[in-house]
């Protein structure tokens, strides 16, 4: 009887080791392009959910310590649109990606970056201006919008904006000294 038991006891056990290793199916390593939906906070890190063209998502796990190599890690954008590499796997039917690369703004394509938010500082500049633009999502994110007629694909989309103004923005997206900018080529 007692035989019985331990037998039983070990083709359970055998039984849900084996569906926990089929759980989890890893890939190598793999590069993935998208557009960051979410951001969620994580014990070291966070956690982005990015979609690629064809619909796959990926729960995305960024830290320092798995990015930081080759001086690669940053926070990523909602909305910013995304070159990741590193290893993947599939558990309770959802992508996962380890990251250890983020590939720099201009390797994605963020030509066409929208964001919208609250203007909180203004700096006039020769032929235009700088708007800080601070998101209205939870990371309040601060854009630095640069603002002149020369950049404005039609001369008609220039608008002057002032502090405490809500507006909505569209351009390319790209980074300088860790800051987001935006070129901007339309105010709406």
């Amino acid at each position: 009887m007692q035989f019985a038991k331990i037998s039983v006891l070990l083709v359970s056990f055998l039984l849900f080791f084996a569906s926990t290793l089929s759980a989890q199916k890893k890939n190598s390593n793999i590069k993935i392009k998208g557009q960051v939906e979410s951001i969620e906070g994580a014990k070291c890190g966070y956690i982005a959910k990015v979609k690629t063209a064809n619909n796959k998502v990926y729960l995305s796990s960024i830290s320092l310590p798995n990015t930081d190599k080759d001086g690669n890690y940053r926070q990523l954008l909602v909305g910013e649109t995304v070159v990741l590499e590193g290893e993947t796997f599939v558990m309770s039917s959802e992508n996962h990606l380890t990251v250890r690369k983020i590939q720099p703004f201009s390797d994605a394509d963020n030509k066409n970056f929208t964001t919208k938010g609250k203007v909180i500082a203004i700096q006039n500049e020769e032929d235009g201006y700088e708007a800080q633009i601070q998101t209205n999502d939870e990371e309040a994110t601060v854009f630095y919008a640069i603002i002149s007629i020369a950049n404005m694909k039609d001369r008609k989309d220039y608008k002057r904006v002032k502090v405490g103004d809500t507006v909505k923005v569209t351009g390319e997206l790209w980074e300088l000294q860790n800051k987001p900018r935006i070129s901007v080529r339309k105010v709406h």
